[in-house]
C-alpha cells in the first residue's frame, strides 16, 4: 500500500509531507543534517509575537502583559452632522444617550 500522505519526490532527492501527514521522531531518534536543532528555544525563536518575547514562563509574560500601555480608551469623538455629542466612554455615551431619548419621550408624553 502506497502513503499519498509522505513520499519522494521523482528522483528521490526531496522528502514530501503532504496534508494530512507527519514526521515522527521516536525516543532515541534523531534528524541528520540540521546543525544543532538543541539550541532552537523560544529565547531566539524568530519573528515570535512580543508578549512570547517578553517572559521565560507563564508568570513573566502575564507581567508583561499586564505592565503593557493600553492607549484603547473607547472615547466617543462627536459627529456634528448627527449631533452625537463627545463622550469619554461607552458608558458616558449610553448615558447620554439614555437621558436625550427619555427627554424626547417625557416631551412627546407630556410627562
Amino acid at each position: 500500500m502506497q502513503n499519498t500522505n509522505i513520499y519522494l519526490k521523482q528522483g528521490g532527492s526531496e522528502l514530501v509531507v503532504g496534508a494530512g501527514g507527519k514526521i515522527v521522531v521516536e525516543a532515541g531518534g534523531d534528524i541528520e543534517g540540521i546543525a544543532d536543532i538543541s539550541a532552537v528555544n523560544w529565547g531566539n525563536l524568530p519573528s515570535k509575537p512580543a508578549v512570547i518575547a517578553s517572559g521565560a514562563d507563564k508568570a513573566a509574560a502575564r507581567t508583561a502583559i499586564d505592565a503593557a500601555v493600553d492607549t484603547h480608551d473607547h472615547a466617543v469623538i462627536e459627529d456634528t452632522d448627527s449631533g452625537l455629542a463627545a463622550a469619554a466612554d461607552l458608558q458616558s455615551l449610553a448615558v447620554a444617550l439614555s437621558t436625550r431619548i427619555k427627554a424626547l419621550e417625557d416631551a412627546a408624553t407630556g410627562g
